[in-house]
């Protein structure tokens, strides 16, 4: 991309001498240099996710040039997404033994109560 940029502003230099690449220059030297300014930012993104990574590796004791990124973010990404899954079904098994305790105790509280009825010679239905 870097060379690409730079291919860019020799065709920029060289279209000076011509008048028909006024129109060409116009265009194309805003698009330049706000490409110039995305490929730095991007640059710089890259070495800071390198060094990350870097990091990474010595904090899990890896080597980086055996385990590359692309597949320590895939492994992340599948313990992540398993993680959600097994909360997800924690939480629906928490769910459900919460509505048994309910509807258990709603039973004994029925049953307690029509109990309480006949004992003191209420009629129960």
């Amino acid at each position: 991309m870097k060379l690409s940029i730079q291919q860019l502003d020799r065709e920029i230099e060289n279209s000076k001498t011509d008048t028909q690449g006024m129109r060409f220059i116009s265009t194309m030297r805003p698009f330049r240099d706000l490409a110039q300014r995305e490929w730095q930012r991007l640059s710089l993104d890259f070495t800071e996710l390198q060094d990350c990574f870097i990091e990474t590796s010595d904090y899990f004791c890896f080597n980086p040039h055996k385990y590359t990124m692309e597949d320590m973010f895939q492994d992340i990404s599948t313990f992540l997404s398993q993680l959600n899954t097994a909360c997800e079904e924690n939480r629906k098994e928490v769910e459900a033994t919460a509505r048994l305790e309910r509807a258990k105790l709603i039973r004994h509280n029925t049953f307690n109560t029509k109990a309480n009825h006949k004992q003191m010679g209420y009629r129960t239905f």
